[in-house]
């Protein structure tokens, strides 16, 4: 019987540590640092919808509180530095929702969904403008219907 499972390493090394078996598929993977918070979080997007984020030297339970809300896989993760916010704030999306969420990950607090109609499978950041004061960032995301992007104004 072939087990599957997220194993972490440094390049070139043997495998240090994995994630917990019971958290299932994982279909999306980001880093994220928050301020004051010790090195940058792994963060998961599974195939039940939830968003675990792992301190990737300690990974046998969640660092921080899940985030909850998709309904089905996460296929998409990126982080955005948002101008108006202090941390910067994880982005994801799912194909079977046709959802796009901004999340707090530090309170676990969903900021912002967007609904696309269209099944989500990438996403990515294009940062605010520096040489503008009223430049906001931009997230674009792709399915198979193709791409768009949409200005984050909090």
């Amino acid at each position: 019987m072939a087990t599957r499972t997220v194993r972490l390493l440094y390049p070139g090394q043997p495998a240090h540590a994995r994630l917990p078996q019971r958290i299932g598929s994982v279909h999306s993977l980001a880093f994220i640092t928050l301020p004051a918070a010790p090195g940058p979080f792994l963060a998961t997007g599974g195939a039940d919808g939830v968003i675990r984020l792992w301190n990737p030297t300690t990974p046998r339970r969640e660092a921080l509180p899940v985030l909850q809300g998709h309904r089905g896989k996460v296929t998409a993760l990126t982080v955005l530095h948002h101008p108006t916010h202090s941390q910067p704030l994880l982005i994801s999306a799912s194909t079977d929702d046709t959802t796009i969420r901004a999340w707090d990950c530090q309170t676990g607090e969903e900021i912002l969904r967007l609904i696309t109609a269209a099944p989500i499978t990438a996403l990515a950041v294009l940062p605010p403008d520096t040489h503008s004061q009223d430049s906001q960032p931009t997230i674009v995301f792709g399915s198979p219907r193709g791409i768009a992007a949409s200005t984050v104004h909090l």
